[in-house]
């Protein structure tokens, strides 16, 4: 069987690039993890030794209210710290039965991963405040899937709290609450925020923009794939279109030496 120089060389970069893309993907797939309750918690403790600020315990009843608030964006379709009936935060910590001095939320919607996710909230100021807040002492965590504004989309609560008996309440914020939200999600949205309290700060940041690098990264994967589908078809096309093109030449010369 005749082969040609040109056919070769299709083939050698044909494997190479192969190689190449099935390196890549491994890799990535290597570092990048599901977005689960646990390894949300495990990252924000991860961030938290980092900074030499204690670790959050989970509790049962901040998973209950986040599990709470994401039922609720799920059915009613939207993703906001307060439902489209005014339902705050607050009232999903409250129906837990979690009585607490200090309390947060951060909101995701749409990442591939969690650590994907994670590094966006660290991105965000509002986000990192939430994460590596000194005074909190516990955390809640539930994802799930939900369809907002039509898009069938991951979304992830995160509660953070501190109990009322956990420490002392200094004299004259009895009954003062510290409450931070914040929400990210991938997509370019406006901005808005609230503050003020006699009591600390309130942040209210209904979306807050962010680039997901990883969807960037997911059509990257999918025209690499495409790209590879089409060269296994093409190759073994070109190598007979060339093993046809030579062996037509050499018959053209063999005719020519018979005449």
């Amino acid at each position: 069987m005749l082969r040609t120089r040109q056919s070769k060389t299709i083939r050698t970069e044909f494997w190479s690039v192969a190689l190449a893309i099935g390196f890549i993907f491994v890799c990535q797939a290597a570092y990048a993890s599901s977005i689960t309750p646990e390894r949300v918690i495990d990252l924000v403790n991860e961030t938290r030794k980092n900074a030499e600020e204690n670790t959050l315990v989970e509790n049962a009843q901040l998973d209950l209210a986040a599990e709470a608030k994401l039922q609720d964006m799920q059915a009613k379709h939207y993703f906001a710290h307060n439902s489209p009936a005014g339902v705050t935060p607050w009232h999903w910590i409250d129906e837990s039965n979690y009585a607490y001095k200090l309390a947060g939320e951060n909101l995701a919607i749409d990442f591939m991963s969690a650590e994907d996710q994670h590094q966006a909230w660290l991105n965000s100021e509002t986000h990192r405040q939430n994460i590596l807040n000194s005074r909190y002492q516990e955390i809640g965590v539930a994802v799930g899937e939900g369809v907002v504004d039509g898009v069938h989309s991951t979304i992830t609560v995160q509660m953070f709290g501190t109990r009322e008996l956990a420490s002392l309440t200094p004299m004259g914020a009895v009954r003062g609450k510290w409450k931070e939200l914040a929400s990210v999600q991938n997509k370019i949205v406006p901005v808005s925020s609230t503050g003020g309290s006699p009591y600390g700060m309130v942040w209210k940041n209904d979306y807050l923009a962010t680039i997901n690098f990883q969807r960037v990264l997911n059509m990257v994967w999918v025209v690499a794939l495409i790209l590879l589908f089409v060269a296994s078809v093409v190759s073994p096309l070109v190598a007979a279109g060339a093993y046809v093109r030579r062996a037509w030449r050499v018959r053209e010369k063999t005719k020519a030496l018979h005449t």
